[in-house]
């Protein structure tokens, strides 16, 4: 937000939230994000790539987390980087279709 100065602030249905720091708008932006993909109860499933640098072991913090990914398959293809899709597409795209049929979402 710009009054002047910078304030470090979020919005959040309709809400403007005030941190005393960047950095505790972020964290608290952070909390309110995963509290609400925590609550999500649709099958979540979760196909990471190895050599992921950007969200290397996000898939157990997922799977952890959100309740339509309790009993569901998740996986890691061996590997690939960030962009399973480019490094590995053949793979990537038979993982999603099995952890679906899996899951029961797919036939």
């Amino acid at each position: 937000l710009w009054w002047g100065h910078r304030i470090p602030a979020y919005y959040y249905e309709d809400n403007i939230y005030v941190a005393a720091t960047k950095e505790e708008a972020y964290e608290q932006a952070l909390n309110v994000a995963w509290e609400h993909l925590a609550a999500f109860d649709k099958p979540f499933l979760t196909l990471f790539g190895a050599d992921d640098p950007v969200t290397g072991g996000l898939g157990e913090a997922l799977a952890g987390r959100i309740k339509g990914a309790k009993g569901m398959p998740h996986e890691i293809l061996n590997g690939c980087g960030h962009f399973c899709q480019e490094d590995r597409p053949a793979e990537l795209s038979q993982g999603v279709i099995e952890m679906g049929k899996l899951a029961g979402i797919l036939d």
